[in-house]
């Protein structure tokens, strides 16, 4: 019976593995796993977070007390703190470290403890969002074609009757594999008893979903500290462009100004490594194709830790360019 069980699990993972490199815990031994998510954010703090893994039928709550953890860039070693609870961007327990990885910088990350295998890992921080024009226009908006993000994490798409059309065009770099992010924030600004402030927030954003991915739990691509950097994004790949100039459009709900409040808009531009989309990928289409209700715990849909589990990913430098917007 068990060998059916974990033939029937195998089954189901090569179902949905196309490409990606599966890892999942089966009792061939007595081994666990570090289970270990990094994001080296260029210009932004990098968060690591390591736990341990149970192997399947065993007992007990291992711990990674004691383990070491290296971290380099480009064969320097960075010095790495420990999150004690004082951060609200950063869980406690986390690893991090403020340096700044500049574009073309090959890291690469070991994690070490005796009851545990060696798991290490390399990334290297992709170059800049190419060139790109950007237009926004206020338009009626027409739910038909377009998912929200909200739909996408069990919501609706957005009523407004009015829309900021966001368009895109950009020229790909035939010479690499790229990987794509954007982001559209909106501003608020306002006087409060004579004080001015300015709130931030990512409006729904939606968009025609073929050749796009969404980011449904930001906390599991690679770890809690790094949710705000993933909420409302959309991320693509040049698989259908490569070397071609490509126009994309992106709608957000449009919002009047009035005598209390003021709102300009944004978009942040960024690219990803390979390992980045590969796990945004993972975890969007398992999340999307409802395999999570057969349980996260023994299926990881992408690792490209080795001896390990988990992902090691990087970010470009992002890129921000205001909207004007034309009416």
């Amino acid at each position: 019976m068990r060998h059916k069980i974990y033939m029937m699990l195998l089954l189901l993972l090569a179902a949905v593995s196309c490409e990606y490199n599966l890892a999942t815990i089966l009792p061939e031994d007595d081994t666990g796993y570090i289970y270990m998510r990094a994001l080296a954010m260029s210009g932004d703090t990098t968060v690591i977070w390591l736990d341990p893994t149970i192997p399947v039928g065993k007992t007990g709550t291992p711990d990674l007390e004691g383990v070491q953890l290296r971290l380099t860039a480009d064969g320097r070693e960075i010095a790495l703190e420990r999150e004690n609870g004082g951060s609200r961007y950063i869980m406690d327990g986390a690893w991090f470290t403020a340096e700044n990885f500049e574009p073309g910088c090959r890291l690469e990350i070991t994690a070490s403890h005796p009851d545990f295998p060696v798991a290490k890992s390399s990334t290297v921080v992709p170059d800049l969002f190419p060139e790109c024009s950007v237009k926004a226009e206020r338009v009626p908006f027409n739910a038909e074609d377009y998912v929200a993000c909200s739909s996408m994490n069990g919501g609706n798409v957005y009523h407004h009757s009015q829309a900021l059309h966001v368009s895109m065009t950009f020229k790909d770099d035939p010479s690499s594999r790229d990987y794509y992010g954007v982001r559209i924030l909106r501003s608020n600004g306002y006087f409060l008893s004579s004080q001015f402030y300015l709130d931030k927030s990512m409006p729904d954003l939606s968009v025609n979903m073929e050749n796009h991915i969404m980011i449904l739990s930001p906390a599991d691509v690679f770890g809690p500290s790094a949710a705000y950097r993933f909420d409302n994004i959309v991320a693509f790949s040049d698989d259908d462009f490569a070397g071609q100039t490509v126009t994309k459009d992106y709608f957000v709900p449009y919002f009047e100004d009035d005598h209390q409040f003021h709102y300009t808009y944004h978009v942040e531009l960024l690219k990803l490594s390979e390992g980045c989309w590969r796990n945004m990928e993972a975890e969007f289409n398992y999340a999307w194709g409802n395999l999570s209700y057969y349980g996260q715990a023994a299926i990881y849909p992408y690792t490209n830790i080795i001896g390990g589990l988990g992902a090691f990913g990087a970010i470009s430098p992002v890129t921000i360019l205001p909207l004007e917007i034309l009416h």
